[in-house]
């Protein structure tokens, strides 16, 4: 009967395996940072609640301590912007769990709210913009 089991939990992983992809195509403005490049960070999260409420500062300095278990494990991406790139990030994996994406702008003075974004992965589509600003961050949603 260990056989069994063994065959079971093989088939069960490989049928989770097929990983479904995301492209997240990123424009700075000229004008984002006031004038200077900013890394923008993309978590992958089980819940965004504790990301919502999370604090700029902790978000940026230890992301794994405030999202605890939220945050699903090696599935942070990072990347510099510099003012008018257009960068496209494609075939970025999405994580089996993941039922979110948080975005944050690493900005001089972020703006109130708009420094963080949350992009559900609920609605199943396949492509995703963030545009990145004077002091924030706006998410366009593409067909």
């Amino acid at each position: 009967s260990h056989l069994s089991v063994f065959i079971l939990t093989i088939l069960a992983a490989g049928c989770g395996s097929s990983s479904s992809t995301i492209s997240i195509n990123t424009l700075c403005d000229e004008n984002c940072n006031g004038n200077n490049a900013v890394v923008i960070k993309i978590f992958q999260l089980k819940s965004a609640d504790k990301f919502r409420t999370a604090s700029f500062e902790s978000l940026l300095r230890s992301p794994e301590a405030v999202l605890g278990d939220d945050m699903i494990p090696n599935s942070k991406y990072e990347k510099l912007m510099v003012p008018g790139e257009n960068f496209n990030l494609s075939e970025l994996e999405i994580k089996s769990d993941a039922m979110f994406f948080g975005i944050v702008g690493d900005f001089h003075s972020p703006s109130k709210d708009g420094w963080l974004q949350v992009i559900s992965l609920e609605d199943g589509k396949k492509k995703k913009k963030i545009e990145i600003h004077e002091n924030s961050l706006s998410v366009v949603v593409n067909d």
